[in-house]
């Protein structure tokens, strides 16, 4: 049985309920697109926060390391300077007229 508003009211009726389903899908699709992005997001958060954290460790261990290699060639360098200058001691003690 017809509506009283006629069979065209009826088609109009079911037109408009299909249109109402697939924007209820295109919405759906839609918010878990935004779900996925935002998770996406965060997980990109994530690494980039473990990144900064790795870059500013990365930079306390260089300074750490500089520092120590610094040393060690100060360390060779004396060492080189001391054996020069006891090589002099010993040529010049050794040519001095008051050992012979």
């Amino acid at each position: 049985m017809a509506s009283p508003a006629g069979p065209d009211s009826d088609e109009k009726i079911r037109l408009v309920q299909s249109e109402i389903g697939i924007v209820t899908n295109v919405m759906k699709q839609n918010i878990e697109k935004v779900m996925d992005n935002t998770e996406k997001l965060n997980q990109i958060q994530n690494k980039t926060e473990d990144l900064e954290s790795n870059a500013r460790l990365f930079g306390q261990k260089t300074k750490e390391l500089r520092k120590a290699m610094w040393w060690k060639n100060m360390k060779i360098k004396l060492m080189i300077i001391g054996i020069i200058l006891l090589l002099i001691l010993i040529i010049v003690l050794a040519t001095h007229p008051w050992t012979k």
